[in-house]
């Protein structure tokens, strides 16, 4: 029997399960996935209280959200990075993209401009329309950015949409963890 996104132990479960049922888009856009995952879950170690259900399915519904959006903005033979970082007070969750063609070589020294390894070819108009779906402005985020942000929101969390230095951009999504009750 297959475990729902809500009855997983950790939240690094969780995202390899949600990758999983994502798989067959993953294959079919021929895209390159690399994966650096802490062993995050749910709630708080230290605290008597888990995360509740109710907070459970946000977090399966912010990191669908964000995932579909992350690959849907990919296209075809990009490049998906995601990593999970346990922190002291929150967990994040990176999704970075790099569309095919995107990656920036490093500026070299005294070089007015950086150079791109894949120099720019005229694009049609579905292609012009995907590509602005990587802008950083929230206005042209897709629906399911949109959908995954509310969800975090609702759980107590943030998402962040930046552009990468090295080119693509990157989904954020910070959690606070329960803080543990003090005893009395």
């Amino acid at each position: 029997m297959r475990r729902t996104g809500t009855e997983c132990g950790s939240i690094r479960a969780l995202l390899i399960q949600l990758l999983a049922e994502m798989q067959p888009e993953i294959l079919a856009r021929r895209m390159q996935l690399e994966l650096d995952l802490d062993d995050v879950p749910f709630g708080n170690q230290h605290s008597s209280q888990p995360a509740t259900s109710a907070t459970r399915s946000g977090i399966v519904h912010a990191m669908r959200g964000l995932l579909a959006d992350a690959i849907e903005s990919t296209g075809y033979e990009g490049e998906l990075t995601v990593t999970l970082v346990d922190a002291d007070s929150c967990w994040e969750l990176e999704l970075a993209t790099i569309r095919s063609g995107e990656l920036v070589v490093p500026q070299l020294p005294g070089a007015k401009t950086p150079a791109i390894l894949n120099p720019p070819r005229f694009r049609s108009a579905a292609e012009n329309q995907e590509s602005a779906r990587t802008s950083t402005d929230p206005a042209s985020a897709g629906p399911n950015f949109v959908l995954g942000s509310r969800a975090a929101v609702e759980c107590g969390g943030q998402v962040e949409l930046m552009r990468c230095p090295q080119g693509g951009v990157a989904r954020i999504l910070v959690m606070p963890k329960p803080r543990a009750r003090r005893a009395a």
